[in-house]
């Protein structure tokens, strides 16, 4: 016989899941996997709040701003608060972000330089 979970989902409903093992609750319902759930969102809002440059200070768009931000990617990751996959996507989006200054950069100089020929005699 196939037993069904005893917990009750969050709309109140008796959960339809199998049971684990021998005990009375599914997989999503015992403990560890509730600990488990709760790291991961924990985890999820730690990375939010990082790529969310706008919270580092009032110029959000600056070299320190965003060496700020990996600096604190780091010490999260150290801290077992984020995981590695998510600091990953916060590393990408912070080069994705400095390349988009590069290529301003060296479009800003290409514009300098073509005045300056435009000038010379």
């Amino acid at each position: 016989m196939n037993k069904r979970c005893e917990a009750t989902t969050k709309g109140g409903k008796p959960c339809a899941a199998p049971v684990v093992g021998d005990t009375r609750l599914c997989f999503w319902h015992t403990p560890k996997a509730a600990a488990e759930a709760g790291k991961r969102g924990r985890q999820t809002r730690v990375a939010r709040d990082l790529l969310d440059l706008s919270k580092l200070g009032p110029r959000s768009d600056s070299p320190a701003d965003v060496s700020r931000c990996l600096r604190a990617v780091i010490r999260e990751v150290l801290r077992d608060k984020l995981d590695e996959k998510r600091a990953r996507v916060v590393v990408y989006a912070a080069s994705q972000i400095v390349s988009t200054w590069q290529v301003k950069t060296l479009e800003e100089l290409a514009e300098r330089i073509a005045a300056l020929e435009n000038r010379a005699p």
